[in-house]
């Protein structure tokens, strides 16, 4: 009876160990999550829509879209990227709004899993995002005025420096 109980009781310890060192392991390989986040100025309701690179090609048919409620006031808008891990860079379409005129980007920084893996804040990214013609740069205002007749909404696309800091 005696080597019955010590057996069962080896047999727990052993399958209590494995089990603690499975957990372990999940806990430390997390994969990686990618959050955009943009600190600007929409006057008016609108929306952003954010399309990942991943393996050359930008997914235009997985869509990452953002509402913005309209204020005067800078804001802080975050979006987390679902499949963070393979992305190699991003286009953004700022504005879909027609009505909105202006608009003020302080700030477009990348984290992964909680950090900062590209500061853009004051105004830094604009060294690594390429604005579209929809974009007329006013340096007395420190915005941009948004022009919505083009055949395309106003977007920024990263650049190669974006893509290298990506790839890291």
């Amino acid at each position: 009876m005696k080597k019955i109980a010590l057996l069962l009781l080896g047999g727990l310890v052993l399958l209590s160990c494995g089990r603690n060192k499975k957990e372990g392991l999940e806990e430390t390989i997390k994969p990686k999550e990618i959050s955009l986040v943009i600190d600007g100025v929409y006057e008016k309701d609108d929306s952003l829509v954010v399309y990942k690179k991943v393996s050359g090609y930008y997914l235009y048919d997985m869509p990452i879209t953002c509402k913005v409620k309209g204020s005067a006031l800078i804001q802080r808008i975050l979006l987390d990227i679902p499949g963070g891990e393979n992305v190699s860079n991003f286009s953004i379409v700022a504005s879909t709004n027609k009505l909105q005129e202006h608009l003020t980007l302080k700030n477009i920084s990348i984290k992964s899993n909680d950090s900062l893996i590209f500061d853009g804040d004051n105004f830094k990214h604009s060294e690594y995002f390429m604005a579209d013609e929809s974009f007329i740069w006013d340096p007395k205002l420190l915005r941009c005025n948004l022009v919505h007749t083009n055949k395309y909404p106003p977007g920024l696309v990263g650049n190669e420096k974006l893509e290298e800091i990506l790839s890291k």
